[in-house]
C-alpha cells in the first residue's frame, strides 16, 4: 500500500509557511498522484499565523480567511481525512519524494511494506511544476469550497489585476530605491505609476481588481484612481483564483503568492526592479512577458503585449 500525502512547515498546523508557500508541496503531490495510484490523505490547510498579529501591517478584519486559511478548503474526491488518513499510515515506512514527480515510481524494493511519500518544502518552486498550470489550477478549484469559489467567480472579468503585499512580514524599502531586493515591499506608487502606463498604452481606463492583506488607508492612492475596485471580503483563495483570471499581472515579486497567480493565469506580468517574478522559475508557457517594469523606463516590449491583449 503507497500513502500520498503533503506536509507543510513545522508541527501539525505547520508553522512558517504561508499559503503560497504551501501550494508547492500540495502542487507536487497532485502531480505525482496522477501518475501512481496510492491512498491519498488531505493537507492540514489552516496554520496559526501568529507571527502576523505582532508584526501587524495587515487588515486584521479578514485575519481568519485570508492568513489563517479556515475554512476554505474540502478533501479531493480520492482523499482520506486528516485524523484518519494518518492514523492508517502511521506504521508505513516513508522513503524520498522522486526527482521526477510526473511518472510512475516503482515499489519493488519495498516488497509487502506499506510505504509513505510524503511531499514538503519548496525550495525548487515551479521548477517541477511547469506546464501542468490547467491540471492546478483545475484542481485547486476542485478543493476551495462553494461560497468562495462564488466569490471569485462574481467578479468577472479582470482586464488587470494588482496584488499589493502590505504585512511586515515584509521590510520597507528605502525611499526612492530604484531596485528592491527579496523580501522588501514593493511601493504603492509603483502600482500607481504602472497602471497609469498599461492604460496610456491600452488607449482607454481598463478596470483593475485589487487584491492585498493591507487596509484601505494604505492602499489610498491606489484606489482612489478611476475604474479601481479593491476586492473585499478579503480571502486567500478567492483572492487567488480572481488574480489567475486577469489578462494583466502586477504584482509584489517577493510574495509566493503572487507568482502563483502569475504561474496558473499565465498571462504577461510584471514586478518592480529587481524582484522579477521569474525569480519563482516560472516558464512562460505562452511566450508572454514575465519580468521587471520601470516606470520610469518602461519596457516597450510589455507594453506591446498590453496593446494586443487589450485590443478591441
Amino acid at each position: 500500500m503507497l500513502y500520498i500525502k503533503a506536509r507543510f512547515g513545522d508541527g501539525v498546523l505547520g508553522r512558517g509557511m504561508g499559503f503560497g508557500n504551501r501550494l508547492f508541496p500540495w502542487a507536487r503531490y497532485c502531480v505525482f498522484s496522477r501518475f501512481n495510484q496510492g491512498t491519498l490523505i488531505a493537507p492540514v490547510w489552516m496554520r496559526p499565523a501568529l507571527g502576523q498579529l505582532w508584526r501587524g501591517g495587515v487588515a486584521y478584519e479578514n485575519y481568519l480567511r485570508q492568513l489563517v486559511l479556515f475554512g476554505l478548503f474540502k478533501k479531493r474526491d480520492r482523499e482520506l481525512g486528516v485524523i484518519v488518513g494518518n492514523l492508517r499510515a502511521m506504521g508505513a515506512i516513508g522513503v524520498t519524494e522522486p526527482a521526477e514527480i510526473a511518472a510512475p515510481v516503482s515499489l519493488a524494493a519495498t516488497g509487502p511494506r506499506h510505504i509513505k511519500i510524503v511531499f514538503e518544502g519548496y525550495e525548487d518552486y515551479f521548477r517541477p511544476l511547469n506546464g501542468w498550470h490547467e491540471l492546478l489550477f483545475k484542481e485547486l478549484r476542485s478543493i476551495t469550497k462553494a461560497k468562495y469559489l462564488e466569490l471569485a467567480d462574481a467578479v468577472g472579468e479582470v482586464p488587470v489585476g494588482i496584488c499589493v503585499r502590505c504585512g511586515n512580514d515584509f521590510s520597507e524599502a528605502d525611499k526612492g530605491a530604484k531596485r528592491l531586493v527579496p523580501g522588501e515591499k514593493t511601493p504603492l506608487r509603483w502600482f500607481v505609476q504602472s497602471l497609469q502606463l498599461i492604460r496610456q498604452a491600452a488607449g482607454r481606463s481598463v478596470k483593475a481588481v485589487v487584491v492585498s492583506d493591507g487596509t484601505r488607508s494604505q492602499l489610498k492612492e491606489l484606489l482612489e484612481m478611476e475604474d479601481v475596485v479593491f476586492l473585499r471580503p478579503g480571502c486567500a483563495i478567492s483572492d487567488l483564483l480572481t488574480l489567475a483570471k486577469g489578462r494583466i499581472l502586477l504584482g509584489s515579486g517577493s510574495s509566493s503568492f503572487c507568482a502563483w497567480a502569475s504561474f496558473l493565469g499565465q498571462m504577461p506580468s510584471i514586478s518592480h526592479p529587481g524582484q522579477p517574478l521569474t525569480d519563482w522559475s516560472i516558464e512562460p508557457t505562452c511566450g508572454q512577458f514575465i519580468g521587471e517594469f520601470d516606470p520610469r523606463n518602461p519596457s516597450a516590449v510589455f507594453l506591446d503585449e498590453v496593446r494586443r491583449t487589450m485590443a478591441p
